[in-house]
């Protein structure tokens, strides 16, 4: 799910998932930005028609909400609508994406990764959904609560598993947090564990190859006092107005100044 519209930047569009604001884990969020990038890739290069299609993506949404991968959606399939999981419908987009990469090799190394890593974290949920608690984060999740439940001996609608409920989300001690932290879970793929010092030194770098650079030194050099937004960069040029830069740019644009 995306939120719609789309932002402005520049002649551009920024497109914002919904899931990326409710994970806390690091392979699921990695999965999401890879899955959604393949499948805009995959519309941009003409290649709509191997994608599945919803009947009504709203209520499929509420449905995977609520019930997870339980119960089926309803998927378009020619002149009728058939049942699906929605594990079959994300296993279909990914296998659609590197179908198509054999044609195109447009592709690069960690997509052809990560994707290859959904489908095999779809497959073992599918067999058994308890396996994949080190990479999905709902999974995970519902088995700490239940740990938490049969050590208390109480139900979930009890006032302490509503406080762990809430207390999984926190930033700064939160269970999800503590977790992954401990790197006991959502680390499936990457080549380095989270560590302290990766984690501080992450914090305080921007991606050298996006325009978070010259962003990132323009505040460091004005000590915090910067009014620049995710596309209007305040390089401090005259009465602190902002230059739009493009997502990929890592220089500060040149200013016109009349010469004499």
């Amino acid at each position: 799910m995306v939120r719609e519209p789309l932002k402005s930047d520049g002649q551009l569009r920024r497109m914002e998932t919904v899931t990326s604001d409710a994970l806390n884990f690091a392979w699921p969020i990695r999965a999401s930005l890879v899955a959604t990038n393949a499948l805009t890739t995959l519309l941009e290069m003409g290649y709509g028609d191997r994608l599945p299609v919803l009947r009504n993506p709203t209520k499929a949404a509420a449905v995977v909400g609520r019930y997870g991968n339980k119960n089926q959606i309803a998927v378009v399939a020619g002149d009728k609508f058939i049942g699906r999981k929605p594990l079959d419908v994300l296993r279909d987009i990914c296998e659609a994406a590197l179908e198509v990469d054999v044609i195109e090799g447009h592709l690069d190394d960690e997509s052809d990764q990560v994707l290859g890593e959904i489908i095999e974290v779809a497959d073992n949920m599918a067999a058994d959904e308890s396996s994949v608690a080190g990479q999905v984060e709902s999974v995970a999740r519902w088995v700490a609560m239940q740990k938490k439940m049969e050590k208390d001996g109480i139900e979930i609608d009890s006032e302490t598993m509503c406080r762990f409920d809430y207390a999984w989300d926190w930033i700064g001690g939160g269970v999800a947090e503590t977790i992954r932290n401990k790197n006991l879970a959502g680390w499936l793929g990457f080549s380095k564990k989270s560590s302290v010092r990766d984690r501080n030194k992450r914090i305080i770098t921007p991606p050298a190859d996006t325009r978070a650079m010259p962003r990132g030194k323009q505040i460091k050099k004005d000590k915090g006092a910067n009014s620049s937004t995710w596309e209007q960069i305040d390089f401090g040029h005259g009465d602190r107005k902002t230059s739009y830069l493009h997502p990929l740019s890592v220089e500060e644009p040149k200013i016109w100044t009349p010469t004499s």
